[in-house]
């Protein structure tokens, strides 16, 4: 009896629980966003991401009374970041592609017999569509990385300027008797010094949110596009190409545009900052400078080749990895066959062989 009350009694305490969490959950209500914070944000909160602090408010709310954020309390996507847009502005671009090779002699190359396009035009209008999803973004971005880069000049030559202040002032160049602005130098230089970092993270940060944006969009477009030709695919067509191919064409290739644009503005921008430091360099250090340069000259046929040994590498990778894919679809939709026949291993041991290829290159 004495073990049947205490059960009673722990099951009245577990809906008292209950109820409670019950009482909870009607009393926090969903966070109620009236629009779409991002797009009405001013250029200061968009700099600084302001718009989206009621949400972290939220999340420190609930932590406190034991919730977590849920789907509801998160901001409403923009315009821009939602699909359906990302698809209809890479599908406009490109219908709209009008090539513009030519040949030597200035004429326009003719298309192929049956009217297809070559692979070299197609990919001048499969780049000019992805570009065309975001390019303002883009440039907006290169924009900030340009301002970003002219603030990482400043902080060695501010340093060298706060530095021969201070060499000044102990070696008594620099006395009291000076202006207040000659004096009090290195004050006025350390808080300039400060309002670049600052400024120099706000670039930073918006650069690297605009970038990510360009490059999620353009997976969108690309895995989009890729999952709706495949549907429209003739029977001919559809035998030739595997599901292992398609699915790598939606992931793997789209993950590697999604990682190229996060380093576009590099191009330009390494070659910018290699010629801004070696002219600081120089003229800090003088013609020492100049090794690091040869360093740097000579380095850049060996990277080169080491990349085309790796895209090599990979381009063989990618076909043990479609014969993988393909052989794991087949097994997943006839698993009720392998189970019947005892196929797991020898299925398993095939998939194990373009794994072994696959990691092997």
């Amino acid at each position: 009896m004495g073990l049947f009350k205490k059960s009673v009694k722990e099951e009245e305490e577990e809906e008292e629980v209950e109820v409670k969490a019950d009482n909870n959950d009607n009393n926090i209500k969903p966070m109620q966003w009236k629009d779409r914070p991002e797009e009405n944000a001013n250029i200061l909160s968009q700099l600084t991401f302001t718009w989206a602090q009621p949400m972290f408010s939220r999340a420190a709310f609930l932590r406190k009374n034991g919730e977590w954020l849920e789907q509801e309390d998160l901001a409403p996507l923009t315009n821009i970041d939602k699909s359906k847009h990302v698809e209809q502005l890479f599908e406009d671009a490109y219908n709209s592609y009008v090539p513009k090779k030519k040949k030597k002699g200035g004429e326009k190359e003719e298309k192929s017999d049956n009217g297809a396009e070559s692979p070299e035009e197609l990919e001048s209008r499969l780049i000019h569509s992805l570009v065309a999803t975001c390019k303002s973004r883009i440039i907006i971005a290169g924009v900030f990385r340009f301002i970003n880069s002219c603030l990482n000049f400043t902080f060695p030559i501010l340093l060298n300027f706060i530095l021969s202040y201070l060499q000044d002032v102990q070696s008594g160049v620099i006395t009291q008797d000076d202006p207040p602005m000659v004096y009090y130098r290195g004050y006025w230089l350390s808080a300039l010094l400060m309002v670049c970092i600052g400024i120099k993270a706000l670039t930073e940060s918006a650069y690297f949110f605009r970038m990510n944006r360009c490059s999620w969009q353009m997976k969108t477009a690309i895995s989009s596009s890729v999952y709706r030709k495949s549907l429209r695919l003739a029977s001919s067509a559809s035998q030739e190409t595997t599901l292992g191919e398609i699915v790598n064409l939606m992931q793997v290739d789209a993950t590697k545009v999604e990682m190229f644009m996060l380093q576009l503005h590099t191009l330009w921008d390494g070659l910018f900052q290699i010629a801004g430091y070696m002219t600081i360099l120089g003229t800090l250090l003088g013609w020492p400078c100049l090794v690091g340069l040869l360093i740097i000259i000579f380095a850049i046929p060996v990277l080169g080749k080491i990349s085309g040994k790796m895209f090599a590498y990979n381009r063989a990778m990618v076909k043990h990895t479609d014969e993988r894919v393909k052989t794991e679809n087949e097994a997943l939709q006839g698993i009720l066959s392998i189970k019947m026949f005892s196929w797991e291993e020898p299925l398993s041991e095939s998939i194990d062989v373009f794994r072994k290829e696959e990691l092997g290159k």
